[in-house]
């Protein structure tokens, strides 16, 4: 009797010894798996080439050999940098002038931020044949546009004995290379931002001849109505300094006489030079904002959930679209209209001096494809949201004798906002949004 009961005893604690093994082998640990996007660091730089003749397709956009792009169709490039930084950006394309510039990731970006930097480039100055100065007489030389129009970018015209006999002189137009980033900005900003209607290039034989009389240089207005144009008050002629290539005041000022902007070469004045005949808008910055989702994996939010999974899920994909660029909100027709001011080719000249400041209108998305990792039991949320900031510009003009204030709107995409979340379903709590 007692060795049956010591026998069933046994048998029991047997049993019972199989069960807790059995329990022990299916209470695994979920895998665990590393995050790249927690350890990787990217920055994104990207933005628009462009020419007076609009985008520059096939550019180069280079900051060492091993960070480099070319653009495409639409003038896009796209750069992934490593770290925080400064950071020197040279451009090349085809019959333009080579451009450099500079740009900072600053140390407090968020990893993976975008930072947009659109380029003009200009075309190499195509000079007129010289014309000699003869004893006299007037010397006049007309400056062909650098783009396809039967109206000249200026004349150049020296009175009879404003220069010495002999002399020879040349002038083409000369489109200014700009660069523009999209800094972010904290609180509204004001400022001028002096927009150019036309710029060339005169050159002298010998190059040290001086104007013994003003010489003119008269800019044709874009409108062919002449009593509607920029208020010459709000204007200002300039020419580069040789030694450090800024521009300069020439402190002769701007007048508006037979439908032409007129800007003197002083007396006593180095004939050789680049001139610039600009128009002093006024620019407002609003505060940078977040706005609309970028769509991730075709959603605004992207939920992957794991959980209750044991395994992990490895090469998990999000396809982010960012957007970029900039577009109007009021365009220069409508801002024209809105003052009581229609002219169809006065709005083109304003749409060509804000470019040459934005970069060419163009509103775009980046794509990224960012690859990770979930852990066994977790969840995964991503969100990624555009950063735009609003500007505007004034513009001062005369309709009908009538001082007016023409104001154009913009919207600038400046980068994104990234919301990450890649974390154990027991960490989670609930609610299935970021």
């Amino acid at each position: 009797m007692k060795m049956r009961n010591f026998f069933r005893m046994g048998v029991l604690l047997a049993a019972i010894s199989l069960t807790a093994a059995g329990c022990g082998k299916d209470d695994k640990t979920p895998e665990q798996l590393p995050d790249p996007l927690d350890t990787t660091t990217e920055y994104y730089l990207v933005g628009v080439v462009s020419s007076a003749e609009g985008v520059v397709k096939g550019a180069e956009v280079k900051i060492t050999d091993d960070i480099k792009a070319t653009t495409d169709a639409q003038g896009k490039y796209n750069l992934t940098l490593s770290k925080t930084g400064d950071y020197t950006v040279a451009v090349k394309a085809s019959k333009l002038e080579d451009f450099s510039t500079e740009v900072s990731i600053a140390s407090s970006a968020k990893n993976r931020s975008t930072l947009t930097l659109n380029v003009k480039m200009s075309k190499i100055v195509e000079y007129t044949a010289p014309k000699e100065v003869v004893s006299g007489q007037e010397t006049k030389v007309e400056v062909p546009a650098a783009t396809e129009t039967e109206t000249p970018a200026a004349i150049v015209t020296a009175p009879a004995d404003a220069v010495e006999e002999g002399v020879k002189i040349s002038a083409g137009a000369y489109e200014e290379p700009k660069a523009n980033v999209s800094a972010p900005v904290t609180s509204e900003k004001k400022e001028v931002e002096q927009v150019v209607v036309s710029s060339i290039a005169i050159k002298a034989e010998p190059a040290n001849a001086t104007a013994k009389k003003e010489i003119v240089i008269a800019t044709p207005n874009p409108s062919t109505n002449t009593s509607i144009y920029f208020d010459p008050d709000n204007m200002v002629a300039q020419k580069d300094a040789i030694l450090t290539r800024a521009w300069e005041d020439l402190n002769t000022g701007v007048k508006f006489n037979n439908g032409n902007y007129e800007i003197t070469i002083p007396t006593g004045a180095t004939i050789a030079g680049k001139y610039a005949t600009r128009i002093k808008a006024e620019k407002v910055t609003g505060k940078e904002t977040v706005g609309e989702a970028n769509l991730a994996n075709g959603a605004e939010t992207v939920k992957k959930d794991n959980s209750g999974n044991i395994s992990g899920i490895k090469d998990f994909e999000i396809k982010v679209a960012i957007k970029a660029g900039w577009e109007y909100t009021t365009t220069p027709a409508a801002a024209l209209k809105a003052a009581g001011a229609e002219d169809e080719k006065l709005a083109a000249a304003i749409e060509a001096q804000i470019r040459s400041t934005e970069g060419n209108p163009l509103v775009y998305t980046v794509e990224r494809v960012l690859k990770t990792n979930i852990s066994g039991n977790s969840i995964l949320y991503y969100q990624n949201k555009a950063k735009y900031c609003t500007k505007t510009y004034t513009f001062k003009i005369m309709a009908n004798g009538v001082k007016k204030n023409v104001t154009v709107g913009l919207k600038c995409y400046t980068g994104s906002e990234e919301k990450y979340i890649n974390q154990s379903s027991d960490e989670h709590s609930g609610g299935g949004t970021l």
